[in-house]
């Protein structure tokens, strides 16, 4: 047995301890170099962090530097952007203003009174001309609704004329006033809109007719006296003629017939004329109709075309009158006027329309309406007439190289006579290819 102490034991153990500890020191080493690779390691990942998260500073503050001076930029434009509004507005402010004090200064100065109020009826402007004219103090009735101004006051009568008139197309109307002192006034009443179609309030014009109704007035009743002066004379001159032309006072010869026969066309159109002056007179003092009874329309018209038929076929004139089957019902006029008035435009077509020429006449009945329609083929109205053709004493050129001796008064007279019966007018024409009157009258 050999001995656990020999040198093979003891070479064995020494080598084993040897490696052992060689093996321990090269862990150690190991270990020291894994801690040091470790840190070198963990020294770049963090300079690679910190290069990164510098790089993303230096980034952001460039791109904060680049929207600073963005800004800055920005800032000094909207700055001046800002200046120049402010400069713009101000002149807008003064042009505003100019504007504002040059319509002011307008309204105060308008000859004519002017009242404003708005959409709830209250009074917004009274200029010193309605004060003058109307006689108040603006500072009594500035603010107030138009429902709470006492009605004895003459405001409140100006007001009345247009109870709850809104319309944005004018409105003329007439009030007289009899204290302090007798007055008429002509008020037109406008509605006001924004261009949204907002109403905003009513506008009344106010002028002062006084003296233009005076004047009128005379003129109406010196035509008048004229009138009635000249028609004795005339009737007797006429009479006279007509003694001459039958022969009652002897025998004529043929050239004495035919002056005594223009001489008697020509009193014949001066009796015309003081007929109509007579008319027009009495039509201007709210006069003219004075007799009304159910009449039938048909009938009167019947009356009329039996009074013309001679002129009709002299003139070889195709005439036709149209009515209904069934017959109207008779409606309440002064027969007398409404027959003037009907003439007065048959008269016109037949005047008007050459020989062999065609009228016709058209009645019936509409929506509560009774109609009336002459149609010719005359010589027609020129389109710059046609605003006019109602108006007293006008003429026009065609009209007068064709008969020369009319007054110009004829469809005047049959417009207020039409319109005294509550009634309308209208017509339509084409030069050179005639003319269409119509006239609506209520039925009830």
């Amino acid at each position: 047995m050999k001995n656990k102490f020999s040198s093979e034991n003891l070479f064995g153990s020494t080598f084993r301890l040897v490696a052992l500890s060689a093996l321990v020191l090269a862990v150690i080493l190991s270990l020291n170099l894994f801690n040091q690779l470790k840190k070198e390691i963990t020294v770049s990942i963090l300079n690679v962090w910190a290069v990164i998260v510098l790089s993303i500073l230096f980034s952001s503050m460039g791109v904060i530097l680049i929207a600073r001076d963005i800004l800055l930029t920005q800032s000094k434009e909207i700055k001046k952007a800002n200046k120049e509004l402010k400069k713009l507005a101000k002149s807008l402010r003064e042009k505003v203003k100019g504007k504002s004090k040059q319509l002011s200064t307008i309204i105060e100065n308008f000859t004519d009174g002017l009242i404003m109020t708005d959409s709830y009826h209250r009074i917004r402007l009274i200029n010193p001309s309605a004060e003058r004219i109307l006689n108040i103090n603006k500072k009594d009735f500035i603010g107030k609704n138009i429902d709470s101004i006492s009605k004895e006051s003459i405001l409140s009568k100006v007001f009345y004329l247009f109870r709850k008139f809104t319309s944005p197309i004018p409105k003329t109307k007439y009030l007289t006033i009899k204290k302090p002192k007798e007055k008429v006034l002509e008020v037109t009443n406008i509605g006001i809109y924004h261009p949204s179609d907002k109403y905003i309030g009513n506008l009344k014009i106010i002028h002062d007719v006084t003296r233009e109704k005076f004047i009128e007035k005379l003129k109406s009743e010196f035509i008048s006296i004229a009138a009635h002066q000249l028609r004795t004379p005339l009737s007797t001159i006429k009479w006279t003629f007509r003694m001459f032309l039958d022969g009652e006072l002897g025998k004529l010869s043929p050239e004495q017939i035919k002056f005594l026969k223009n001489s008697y066309k020509a009193n014949e159109q001066m009796i015309a004329l003081v007929d109509d002056l007579l008319n027009v007179s009495k039509i201007e003092e709210g006069k003219f109709l004075a007799k009304f009874s159910p009449q039938s329309i048909e009938d009167l018209i019947e009356e009329i075309i039996q009074e013309r038929k001679v002129v009709l076929d002299k003139k070889n004139i195709t005439f036709k009158f149209i009515k209904p089957e069934d017959r109207l019902p008779k409606i309440k006029v002064d027969a007398e006027k409404l027959k003037l008035a009907i003439s007065n435009i048959l008269d016109n077509a037949i005047k008007y329309t050459p020989s062999n020429g065609k009228i016709s006449i058209y009645i019936g009945k509409k929506d509560g309406w009774i109609k009336v329609e002459v149609e010719d083929s005359g010589i027609g109205i020129p389109k710059k007439e046609r605003s006019r053709i109602f108006e007293k004493f006008f003429r026009g050129k065609k009209a007068v190289l064709k008969d020369p001796y009319g007054t110009g008064l004829g469809l005047f007279i049959t417009k207020n006579i039409i319109e005294a019966h509550r009634g309308k007018i209208y017509f339509k024409s084409k030069e050179g290819e005639g003319s269409t009157f119509w006239f609506e009258l209520p039925i009830s």
